[in-house]
């Protein structure tokens, strides 16, 4: 037969076959848009009825945004539980109002949970619908006294350690879960609170969570070291504690949170230091100079930290510096040579010359100081002869310095001349 004209009866077929199909597809998505647009019009009388519009007005224009309707519905669930999981909106209301919200408040928690567990029956694995159907749940049995909660954890809390065991890395699961053990703290009995603690130390470890969930914990935690216990002994999160202790008034724990901090800031400050110098040596020394230059911003000036700012500072690769950190670098000369009149210098001789040479425009009095720390009077005469005589009170300053730091010679030659050098320098 000849292949190159086929039979038209069968191309016909073949043309109405397609056609046919094409039809069924539009059907099929003429079907699929309608009942799209009925599960949006379900979504906004659900949003419409618990009173969701007038506290979340772009919701329903967010749900349209959604092509597949159980995303809508997960994202509708999660406005209606999270309306309920902070109420402070309830506060300015009348007391007439405030009760009809509490009331509409029980319908919002079960449309939240009657959503999630649509979107849970289709979709088992779905995370976010396990935790939203479980906090929903959490939330209403804790308010109602359903004795559910304790006898059937399996409807509420069970349902949130699975979202959590579903998506190890997301923060959502351990943030609820902690709020609620902290509100019902004093009725979790002592296992329970063994586990509570261990996912409160988890979600502590997001900063989001760990500044919404750590207010409450200090609260019902039974004595500060437990409270500390489960904080992240990194930075951010005792500056944040810094911050709570001191709005509050307490002395006492603003002192330990700052002891903590500063601990943890040169704990952190010296492991990205090596991490820096190694790259620096694998050939990154764009990345690694940058690393360096976040950990001398972080670090104050102190003894404590000295030894790790000369190490930083010592691995710095040349390269330019913006005004902050020129200004951060020359309160460390200034504190150091303060320290250098009346007592040991914090900072040693190539670490002052190194710190000195990245401060441009120094005025002559550190400049000399700095010259004499590091064991070069000649170059502190230089600048001396040099200085313009307007440089009075600085330079004074500064003649101080370089005096002191020379008459503290090792008892050579060298030093005594140096000695000589800077008197004769420093004389009126």
């Amino acid at each position: 037969m000849d292949r190159t004209h086929p039979d038209p009866a069968r191309r016909l077929a073949w043309r109405l076959l397609a056609t046919a199909l094409a039809v069924v597809a539009g059907w099929a998505s003429v079907g699929e848009y309608l009942r799209w647009q009925g599960v949006q019009s379900a979504l906004a009388q659900t949003a419409e009825r618990t009173g969701l519009i007038e506290q979340q007005p772009d919701l329903l224009r967010d749900l349209r945004r959604y092509v597949h309707p159980r995303q809508a519905e997960l994202r509708l669930g999660l406005a209606l539980l999270a309306q309920e999981l902070d109420r402070r909106w309830l506060e300015p209301l009348t007391p007439e109002e405030r009760e009809a919200q509490l009331q509409l408040g029980f319908e919002r928690l079960d449309a939240a949970a009657d959503l999630a567990a649509e979107v849970l029956l289709r979709q088992p694995g779905s995370w976010d619908a396990a935790l939203i159907l479980g906090g929903s749940r959490y939330l209403a049995f804790s308010r109602r006294n359903d004795p559910r909660l304790r006898s059937r954890p399996e409807l509420s809390e069970g349902l949130m350690l699975r979202a959590r065991q579903l998506a190890p890395g997301r923060p959502e699961p351990a943030r609820l879960l902690s709020a609620f053990y902290l509100s019902n703290w004093s009725r979790l009995p002592p296992s329970q609170r063994a586990q509570a603690m261990g996912i409160l130390a988890a979600a502590f470890e997001n900063p989001t969570s760990f500044d919404l969930l750590i207010g409450p914990w200090l609260r019902v935690a039974p004595s500060l070291d437990t409270a500390l216990a489960v904080v992240p002994d990194e930075p951010p999160f005792w500056r944040r504690l810094q911050t709570v202790f001191r709005e509050r008034g307490d002395l006492e724990r603003y002192r330990d949170a700052t002891e903590r901090l500063g601990d943890a800031v040169l704990r952190t400050a010296e492991e990205r230091t090596r991490r820096a110098a190694r790259q620096i040596a694998r050939g990154g020394a764009r990345e690694g100079r940058q690393a360096l230059l976040a950990v001398l911003g972080e670090l104050e000036p102190s003894v404590d930290a000295s030894e790790l700012f000369a190490a930083a500072l010592g691995a710095l690769p040349p390269g330019p510096l913006g005004d902050r950190q020129i200004g951060h670098l020359q309160g460390w000369l200034r504190w150091s040579l303060d320290l250098c009149v009346f007592s040991a210098c914090p900072l040693g001789p190539r670490t002052l010359e190194r710190l000195a040479s990245l401060i441009p425009r120094l005025e002559p009095g550190a400049a000399a100081a700095a010259a004499a720390a590091a064991g070069d009077a000649a170059a502190a005469e230089r600048i001396e002869r040099s200085a313009p005589a307007a440089d009075g009170l600085a330079w004074d300053a500064g003649l101080l310095s370089a005096r002191a730091l020379a008459e503290r010679g090792d008892g050579t030659g060298t030093a005594g001349a140096d000695r000589r050098r800077v008197a004769r320098v420093s004389r009126p």
